[in-house]
């Protein structure tokens, strides 16, 4: 049997990252704007930040990065990295990435005090909300996510 291997892109193999979908732009723009129209008084999203956490043997990029209000500076000379975690790490899984490479990600937040993580699936309209690897409840829409651990709803209608 003949195994296919997905070939990676230019803008993939400069960047180190999987190239971008119109589902994973739409459905990163929509987490953002409810986050910023809801939670904006107790939570600030970033969107694409690379985290360079205490002791990590790689840099991470998730798609949106969740942090309190004022945890991070704001004005000044600007970042490229930051040290501090995310109370949350939000990805989006592309059309380019395997399910195996993501949870990976996913999983490794943990050993960086990242409280929740969540894994997008565009092409099933679901959202897994892990609190630890393996760890993780399924939403799908149009059921109404809920992030015990930063006291998060969203309505997945307005998602998906």
């Amino acid at each position: 049997m003949e195994t296919l291997i997905a070939e990676k892109t230019a803008y993939e193999i400069e960047r180190h990252k999987p190239m971008p979908s119109r589902l994973h732009s739409q459905i990163q723009s929509r987490i953002n704007g409810i986050f910023y129209a809801q939670y904006s008084k107790q939570y600030e999203v970033c969107s694409e930040l690379t985290l360079r956490l205490h002791q990590a043997p790689q840099d991470f990029v998730p798609d949106l990065s969740i942090y309190a209000v004022n945890t991070l500076p704001t004005g000044g000379i600007d970042d490229v990295q930051v040290s501090i975690p995310p109370l949350c790490a939000i990805e989006i899984i592309s059309p380019s990435q395997s399910l195996h490479e993501i949870l990976q990600k996913v999983n490794g937040y943990f050993l960086y005090n990242v409280l929740s993580a969540w894994l997008v699936v565009p092409d099933m309209q679901n959202i897994f909300v892990y609190t630890a690897p393996q760890e993780y409840k399924m939403f799908h829409a149009p059921e109404t996510l809920v992030d015990e651990k930063l006291g998060i709803t969203l309505d997945l209608t307005k998602i998906f």
